[in-house]
């Protein structure tokens, strides 16, 4: 607060000084106040439109209050500048990985990484955005050199793993036991175990890998507070809270997003991608602005929303026509004059109701897998502070067991309105359920859309790698080498009455 004070009586004494907003912007971020923080740096931009530092700020504010598009827009304005320093290329370039647009930032981060080649973390900011637009051989060059420097990047020891399926030949197992043995009494040297469990997967040795894993999971767990509870909790308000009877499709019928719903890990990247092969579908990625404008209309509509329950509650009597406004403005520098577009965020699941009554002309795709499959490749990634149940076998069984009671009740009061994808029959049988799928959109089935060579796809979620690869079932079966240690899961999801 003394902090807080003290820029408020230099704003007074020093109006005009560019330096005085931007503290006052830092200062209000530190106290999590994004809101205010995007005023001053407004403030600060118009005394000095040309400082590019500045710009860059003010654009990663907008990001950090949800505001995607617009810090894309303003991003895509920056690209037009002359920036002379490598740091700054640096910067631009990660916003607008962050904006999901590394196809933007990868010449930027190369020219930073050629301006200052020691910068070590200029070049892993580079060998990312090689990974996310498939450059993956390049990335792994990058990577190598990043470890050479820095042996202790965990990070970087996780994702160059992940780039390739290893061989007995050419791995890093021992480099990773070494660095294991150099971090295990560090707070940041889980992704390493993470890494230890893919690349011993990779090699057969199922035993050990799991061994890593469930260690892994366990210190990672360990970081922060939740209660799957509450996510359990969530799907009752959600189903006392939402009236079908009065979800009549009165939203905004002049668009037709194709969600992509159900859990992480299920294929979503992969279904995106084949959709997006055709130039009238417009691939947006995994966006969170329809549950970000469904907190916001259910505020307008009540004052009473300081808890989950009374935010759902608020929301089952939103106008769908301002949410559905609401949702296309958020996206719409993202989308363009598309009107047909993905969305792959999984968590809309949640929100099969709302995305219905909201825009009437949206599809819903919710993609299915083998219950213990879908359990397990949840359970072996280490996720960018998203999915917290995941980090624990019971908190897992849990939350999958409340998700598909959830679903079955969509199809329920939403018949015909979400047509269900399978995995398994996604990778065995691609033509057959893809014709589905694109029939169930209005869309015109091509069999070019298989074609992975003519792939342009720029992915930011985890299966960045495997969506380069050619359709495969290599992984549908991957989780039986594990039967015996997914029991506890199994035994849950049986006691449900979910089917294994």
């Amino acid at each position: 607060m003394a902090a807080r004070d003290r820029c408020e009586a230099l704003k007074k004494v020093a109006p005009a000084d560019v330096r005085v907003w931007r503290l006052a912007a830092e200062i209000a971020l530190r106290g999590r106040r994004p809101d205010e923080a995007l005023g001053y740096l407004k403030s600060a931009a118009v005394l000095a439109p040309d400082n590019l530092a500045l710009q860059l700020e003010h654009a990663g504010c907008l990001l950090r209050l949800g505001r995607r598009g617009d810090a894309l827009t303003l991003a895509l304005q920056l690209r037009g500048c002359k920036f002379d320093r490598s740091e700054l290329w640096d910067a631009l370039g990660t916003l607008l990985t962050h904006c999901g647009r590394a196809d933007y930032a990868l010449p930027l981060f190369e020219k930073a990484v050629q301006a200052s080649p020691t910068n070590i973390d200029f070049r892993y900011n580079l060998a990312m955005a090689q990974r996310m637009v498939g450059a993956l051989k390049s990335s792994e060059a990058n990577l190598d050199k990043v470890l050479e420097a820095r042996p202790s990047d965990t990070e970087a020891h996780l994702a160059r793993s992940g780039l390739r399926k290893q061989t007995k030949e050419r791995n890093h197992v021992e480099e990773l036991t070494r660095a294991w043995h150099m971090l295990k009494n560090s707070r940041t040297g889980t992704p390493v175990l993470f890494a230890l469990a893919k690349e011993l997967e990779d090699l057969g040795e199922y035993q050990q890998s799991w061994a890593f894993l469930s260690c892994g999971a366990a210190r990672h767990r360990r970081t922060f507070k939740y209660d799957v509870r509450t996510d359990v909790e969530t799907v009752d308000w959600i189903m006392e809270a939402f009236n079908p009877l009065k979800s009549q499709h009165s939203g905004r019928p002049d668009a037709a997003p194709i969600f992509i719903v159900g859990m992480p890990r299920t294929g979503s990247t992969l279904l995106e991608r084949i959709l997006s092969w055709r130039s009238d579908v417009r691939a947006a990625g995994e966006l969170t602005d329809f549950a970000v404008a469904l907190i916001s209309c259910a505020r307008t509509q009540s004052t009473n929303c300081s808890s989950r329950r009374e935010l759902i509650t608020a929301a089952a009597t939103i106008d769908s026509s301002m949410l559905g406004a609401d949702y296309l403005a958020r996206v719409r520098s993202l989308i363009g004059s598309s009107i047909r577009f993905t969305d792959k965020m999984p968590l809309n699941y949640l929100y099969c109701g709302w995305l219905r009554s909201a825009l009437p002309n949206a599809r819903i795709l919710h993609l299915t897998r083998h219950p213990l499959a879908t359990c397990y490749a949840v359970f072996k990634t280490l996720f960018n502070q998203a999915y917290p149940f995941s980090y624990d076998l019971g908190e897992l069984a849990d939350y999958y067991i409340a998700y598909r009671r959830l679903m079955d009740y969509w199809h329920q009061v939403l018949p015909g309105q979400i047509l269900d994808i399978s995995y398994e029959r996604l990778v065995t049988d691609p033509e057959a359920q893809l014709k589905e799928a694109f029939d169930f959109c209005g869309l015109e089935w091509d069999p070019g859309c298989l074609d992975m060579s003519l792939d342009t796809y720029v992915s930011t979620t985890a299966s960045a790698v495997q969506v380069r690869q050619p359709i495969h079932r290599s992984s549908v079966d991957l989780w039986r080498a594990y039967r015996n240690e997914l029991n506890p899961v199994a035994q849950r999801l049986l006691a449900a009455g979910i089917p294994i």
